[in-house]
């Protein structure tokens, strides 16, 4: 069966979606929710050109999610306050997830297989992490960073975070940002955040 290219945006209605696919999309973003609440079930995004779910200025929960061949990030969060339980994330060319611009996303239960990097927290946003399965990660596994100087350092909490070998660094936090990994802090450092 030939996969159908398909697009989906929200903004400023909420939004809630049981066992919904969406495969071969080859718009900016599979689907993105703007300035919404949403609730999000049994879903899977695969085989994406770009982003598979973008949520800016939103406020809601990813449950039971699949994101598999994603060409940009499969999750990035700008500005919104998200809870994310049972994802699984794999073959992601860029970040498995994003959160950026000075808001607050919770993660638990998260299995995140060969992608750029696996989360990513930044512009003063605070990413926690309660379980996470990351493996095969070409970049770092965490990453804490700022992008736009207007917003200020990040921060990722993370516990009970499991890496696989091929993961080439596993925490990085630039100087004036933190992650903290299953109770010790990382030592910060230099980063040229062009690169992300």
């Amino acid at each position: 069966m030939p996969l159908v290219s398909i697009f989906w945006s929200a903004d400023r209605s909420d939004v809630s979606m049981t066992d919904v696919a969406f495969f071969g999309t080859e718009a900016e973003d599979a689907l993105n929710i703007v300035h919404s609440r949403f609730r999000l079930d049994a879903m899977t995004v695969r085989d994406t050109r770009s982003d598979g779910l973008d949520c800016d200025f939103c406020e809601g929960s990813i449950v039971d999610f699949v994101f598999s061949d994603i060409g940009g990030d499969a999750v990035d969060f700008s500005g919104s306050r998200a809870e994310l339980d049972g994802v699984r994330i794999e073959g992601v060319n860029d970040r498995a997830i994003s959160a950026g611009e000075g808001r607050d996303v919770v993660l638990r239960n998260l299995s995140v297989h060969e992608v750029g990097v696996a989360i990513a927290s930044k512009d003063r946003s605070q990413a926690s992490v309660r379980g996470a399965e990351i493996v095969r990660v070409r970049v770092a596994g965490l990453m804490s960073y700022v992008k736009k100087p207007a917003y200020g350092p990040a921060s990722i909490d993370a516990l009970g975070v499991a890496f696989g070998r091929e993961v080439s660094l596993a925490p990085v936090a630039q100087t004036g940002s933190w992650v903290m990994l299953n109770g010790v802090p990382v030592d910060p450092r230099n980063l040229d955040v062009e690169r992300f």
